[in-house]
């Protein structure tokens, strides 16, 4: 079976629809970036054996180009979680909850918290109420893994919801895709 470019569009407008559906029901996902990111970068390139090229240059593409690619999206996408159907303000709310219960000393700033004894912080920004929230800076601190455990599993049990724009961004993107392809 022969695919297309067009095939493809629809497809990703397909997939895109059905993320934003998912969105819709306002559950809380807690997401790695490095797997959007991973994603984001081999979605495309499943394009690239498709084409009718010669098996050198692909394999020239995967050694020399998507392998280091690949590289770089997760050493970007380390310590950075996605967060859908949520705020800032529910995810600095856990956080300092978190942070006052294990006796840490913080200060709040401007899209980032400061700890204050380990000279590091956590920093978080939002988009259509999804939160991103990067934990790199305290990835080498002896108490990481359980913090990042908790504070997922905290964030998750919060009862607050929020109008899930990102769903409905997703879907009228999905339906832009399908429409392009089929009337354009």
């Amino acid at each position: 079976m022969l695919y297309t470019f067009n095939t493809f569009i629809i497809f990703l407008g397909i997939l895109l629809i059905l993320c934003g559906i998912i969105l819709i029901t306002r559950k809380k996902f807690i997401v790695n970036k490095e797997y959007i990111n991973i994603f984001m970068l081999i979605f495309p390139m499943l394009q690239i054996r498709k084409m009718d090229i010669e098996f050198n240059f692909i394999f020239f593409i995967i050694y020399f180009v998507v392998l280091p690619a690949l590289w770089i999206v997760i050493m970007i996408g380390r310590g950075i979680y996605v967060i859908t159907n949520t705020n800032d303000q529910m995810v600095v709310d856990t956080l300092m909850d978190m942070l006052d219960e294990n006796g840490i000393l913080y200060a709040e700033k401007k899209d980032k918290i400061f700890l204050k004894e380990y000279d590091k912080d956590i920093s978080y920004s939002e988009s259509l109420n999804t939160v991103h929230i990067n934990l790199k800076s305290i990835r080498d601190l002896s108490f990481y893994k359980e913090f990042k455990i908790e504070l997922m599993s905290r964030i998750k049990d919060i009862d607050l919801t929020v109008f899930p724009s990102s769903g409905v961004f997703l879907i009228i993107s999905g339906f832009i895709f399908i429409f392009v392809i089929e009337y354009m």
